[in-house]
């Protein structure tokens, strides 16, 4: 075992200079209290964050419906001016395959840019067969009778219709059922 050189009392010990350990044991107090504090805020944590989850995922859910209604009308809007452009195109007449999902969609292509635009969510875009080779200059009520319309079930509690005069909205799938149904092909008025 090697001793320590002694060094004066007036000198100062060199940089690498090891003195023995000292008796008094540290405390480890501080350590356990940091130790501690994390527990804590893991626990904290971990019940926060269901709470957070059950607030959050119903307003992502309704951001993501409202996300798909606006998408629904933005596409039934384009299919709407694309009819409109057909009439243009052909005497102010109305497609001869109004009521035929395919034979509209073929006959409307070269006014879409993709046949996509005729299908919502899935669910194909409808139209009115009593306007099928009709003058459009006949249709007494052009902002209320129904040209298209479509019922998707992937969005909740929501038909989109669009109207003869080039505009689409929201309404209630039921209001839509009744006026289709009874063949009158009005636009809901709620």
């Amino acid at each position: 075992m090697d001793i320590p050189p002694q060094i004066p009392s007036d000198q100062t010990p060199p940089p690498n200079f090891q003195s023995f350990p000292s008796s008094q044991p540290k405390s480890n107090s501080n350590s356990n209290l940091g130790i501690i504090i994390g527990a804590v805020v893991v626990v904290g944590f971990c019940l926060c964050l269901p709470i957070l989850g059950a607030i959050l995922f119903p307003v992502f859910a309704q951001a993501k419906d409202a996300a798909r209604r606006t998408q629904a009308i933005s596409n039934l809007k384009l299919a709407a001016t694309a009819v409109i452009v057909y009439t243009a195109d052909y005497d102010d007449r109305f497609p001869p395959t109004m009521g035929e999902n395919r034979g509209l969609t073929q006959s409307l292509s070269p006014y879409l840019p993709s046949p996509n635009y005729m299908v919502i969510e899935d669910t194909p875009v409808e139209s009115n067969p009593n306007l099928a080779s009709k003058k459009s200059t006949d249709v007494e009520f052009p902002e209320s009778t129904i040209m298209l319309y479509c019922i998707p079930e992937a969005i909740r509690n929501s038909a989109f219709v669009a109207a003869t005069d080039g505009s689409a909205k929201r309404v209630e799938p039921n209001d839509l059922f009744i006026n289709i149904s009874n063949n009158t092909f009005t636009v809901p008025s709620k």
